[in-house]
C-alpha cells in the first residue's frame, strides 16, 4: 500500500468540477496514485506526478463506470489538469499541477513510495525500484541534455516522434538565423526538456495533427515566413504562434492580382524538408 501523504486546499471546493462526482473521485485517485519520482514500469519511463490507468481495473477502485471514468478523463484533458499518452497495453497519465499538491521536498522525512499504481493487468509483480541501474539513469537525465547530445537510439520509442521534429524545428531555426547572420548561441544549447516538451503537448493537450506541423515547418523555411523567422526561435513561441502560422499558410497568394511573383520554395529547401519530416 502506499504511503505518504497529499496537500489539499480549500480552494478545490471552488473547482470547477467539484460536484461532478465521478470526475472529483477520479482526479483524487490520480492524485493519490500518481509517480512521486522517476521510475520504469516494463521499460516504460514513468516520471513523477504520473500514474498507469487502465480501462477496467481503474474504474473498478474508483467505484465508478467504465462510460464515467472515460468521461472524467475527457473532462480533465479539457480543463488542462491532465495530459494522458496510450500504449498498446496501458495509457499513462499526467497531472499538470502535480507539484502543487506534492511538493518536491528532499528534506521530507517520508517518502511516498516509488512504485507506479498498475491497475490494468493481472500480473501484480512489482518492479525492483530500491536499485536503479545506469540505465534508468541515464533514462531520466536526457531531458537536462542537449538535443545535439542525444542520438535517436537513447529515445524511449514513445517520445521518437516528438524528439524529431524538435531537432528538425532547431534545426531550422539556425539556418534562419544564420541566414540573417544573428547569433545562434540559443537554439544550439537547446536541452531535450525544453525543445520536446512543447512539441509533445502541441499533439497531445492542443490536438495540433502532423500535417499542421508540416504546413508550419514549410512556411518557416519559405519566403512567405519571412517575418517569422527572427521571431519564432523555439519550440516553446512555435506552440504559442502555429494556429497563426498555419493559418497565414493556408491563406490564397493573390500574385496574379498584385502583380508580384509567387513565393517559391528551392530545390535545396524542398529536399530538406522531406529529409526532416521523414519519420515524423
Amino acid at each position: 500500500m502506499a504511503i505518504g501523504w497529499i496537500k489539499m486546499h480549500r480552494k478545490l471546493l471552488e473547482w470547477e468540477w467539484y460536484n461532478d462526482v465521478p470526475v472529483r473521485l477520479t482526479f483524487m485517485h490520480l492524485l493519490l496514485t500518481a509517480n512521486w519520482e522517476y521510475t520504469e514500469y516494463k521499460k516504460y519511463p514513468i516520471q513523477r506526478g504520473q500514474c498507469i490507468t487502465g480501462t477496467s481495473e481503474t474504474p473498478k477502485k474508483i467505484g465508478i463506470s467504465k462510460q464515467q471514468f472515460r468521461t472524467a478523463i475527457s473532462k480533465l484533458k479539457s480543463t488542462g489538469e491532465i495530459t494522458t499518452y496510450s500504449t498498446n497495453k496501458f495509457t499513462v497519465v499526467t497531472l499538470v499541477k502535480y507539484d502543487d499538491y506534492q511538493p518536491n521536498e528532499e528534506e521530507s522525512t517520508t517518502k511516498p513510495t516509488r512504485n507506479p499504481t498498475r491497475e490494468q493487468h493481472q500480473n501484480n509483480t512489482q518492479p525492483n525500484n530500491t536499485i536503479r541501474s545506469k540505465e534508468d539513469k541515464e533514462i531520466k537525465n536526457i531531458r537536462n541534455n542537449l538535443l545535439s547530445e542525444i542520438n535517436i537510439s537513447d529515445v524511449e520509442d514513445s517520445e521518437k516522434k516528438y524528439f524529431q521534429i524538435a531537432k528538425s524545428f532547431q534545426q531550422l531555426f539556425i539556418k534562419n538565423l544564420e541566414e540573417k547572420n544573428s547569433t545562434t548561441k540559443d537554439q544550439r544549447k537547446a536541452t531535450y526538456k525544453n525543445y520536446v516538451d512543447p512539441i509533445r503537448l502541441m499533439f497531445q493537450r492542443d490536438e495540433v495533427n502532423k500535417d499542421q506541423v508540416t504546413m508550419a515547418y514549410k512556411f518557416l523555411n519559405s519566403p512567405a515566413g519571412e517575418f517569422w523567422k527572427t521571431n519564432i526561435l523555439s519550440t516553446k513561441t512555435l506552440r504559442k504562434k502555429i494556429s497563426t502560422l498555419v493559418a497565414q499558410a493556408n491563406q490564397p497568394l493573390n500574385n496574379k492580382r498584385h502583380g508580384s511573383a509567387e513565393p517559391t520554395i528551392n530545390r535545396q529547401s524542398a529536399q530538406t524538408i522531406r529529409q526532416n519530416s521523414e519519420g515524423w
